[in-house]
C-alpha cells in the first residue's frame, strides 16, 4: 500500500480507496519507513505501466530510472515484463514488438492491491 502512494496514488486517493484515516496513514508511512522505501524493478514497471496508457521497453527503463537513478537496459526490462505478462499483469502490443500495456487478468482486478 505503501508502494501505491510512493508511485501511484496521493493521500486522499490513497485513504478513500482503503477507507482510512490521514492519521492512519502517517503511522504506516512511519512504522514502515516511507522515506527510505524504494520498489524493485518490477514493482517500478507496473508502477510504470498502471499509469501510462501504452509503453515501450526504453520508456520503462527510462522511467525505472528516474526513479531509482538507476539505469536498466531494454533487455532487462523485457524479462519483468515477460514475467508480468506471464502474471497476468501486463500484455503485449500486438502492433509493436516492443510495445506493452497495463492489462491486469479479472482475478488482479478484484485484488485491492496493486503491487
Amino acid at each position: 500500500m505503501l508502494l501505491e502512494h510512493r508511485y501511484l496514488s496521493n493521500a486522499d486517493a490513497l485513504c478513500a480507496k482503503w477507507e482510512i484515516s490521514r492519521a492512519t496513514l502517517r503511522a504506516w508511512k512511519k512504522v514502515g519507513r516511507f522515506e527510505y522505501l524504494a520498489a524493485n524493478l518490477r514493482e517500478l514497471v507496473i508502477a510504470a505501466l498502471a499509469t501510462k496508457e501504452r509503453a515501450t521497453l526504453a520508456s520503462l527503463a527510462a522511467w525505472a530510472d528516474y526513479q531509482n537513478h538507476c539505469p536498466y537496459t531494454e533487455a532487462e526490462i523485457r524479462v519483468v515484463v515477460d514475467g508480468l505478462v506471464a502474471d497476468g499483469i501486463a500484455a503485449w502490443d500486438a502492433n509493436d514488438e516492443n510495445g506493452v500495456r497495463y492489462a491486469p487478468s479479472n482475478a488482479r482486478l478484484a485484488a485491492r492491491f496493486v503491487f
